[in-house]
């Protein structure tokens, strides 16, 4: 009887807990993304990542605080622009001097009306006009992404994926 009564007893707790563990959920997010690189006919000269975050391997890091929710940091993404060939005395590997033009800029799926942006593209700490070529650099650049309003607010769904992509021409300048 008292073996009956134990095997009762465990077999009810073992239903306990599983009922317990079932009523408890929890979720989270996966992604993965890529982007297919565009075919270049720049023999002379190439785009290299410089530091440990690569091209597709950008994050940012959010907060909500009673539903406002702003955009802390992201983390930089770097690159150098090197020449391939030796075109007259400069050796292949040195740094190229070069312009950069923000092409696109898209949040999600959806390319955004960059006037409507509330996140921005920095380079170097200035920020990237769509169509607009920078000044000529000739040094690594430092990618970021930031918030656009100065309050660093962002308009975000709570649970909501944001993804950024942004698509910049690099074109080489004299020096």
């Amino acid at each position: 009887m008292k073996k009956t009564l134990l095997a009762v007893v465990v077999l009810a707790s073992f239903g306990m807990i599983s009922t317990a563990m079932a009523a408890e959920t929890a979720t989270n997010t996966f992604q993965w993304s890529g982007s297919v690189p565009v075919v270049s006919d720049a023999a002379g000269f190439e785009i290299v990542q410089v530091g440990a975050v690569d091209f597709n391997s950008g994050s940012m890091k959010f907060a909500n605080k009673a539903g406002v929710v702003t955009l802390e940091s992201s983390n930089e993404i770097a690159f150098n622009v090197l020449e391939k060939a030796a075109p007259g005395a400069r050796a292949a590997g040195d740094q190229a001097a070069y312009t950069m033009t923000l092409e696109s800029l898209k949040l999600g799926d959806n390319e955004q009306d960059p006037t409507a942006l509330e996140l921005k593209i920095v380079a170097d700490g200035v920020d990237l006009v769509r169509d607009e070529a920078s000044t000529s650099v000739s040094k690594s650049t430092r990618l970021k992404v930031a918030a656009a309003k100065a309050d660093k607010t962002v308009v975000a769904t709570p649970g909501a994926m944001a993804v950024v992509q942004a698509i910049i021409k690099i074109s080489p300048t004299v020096i």
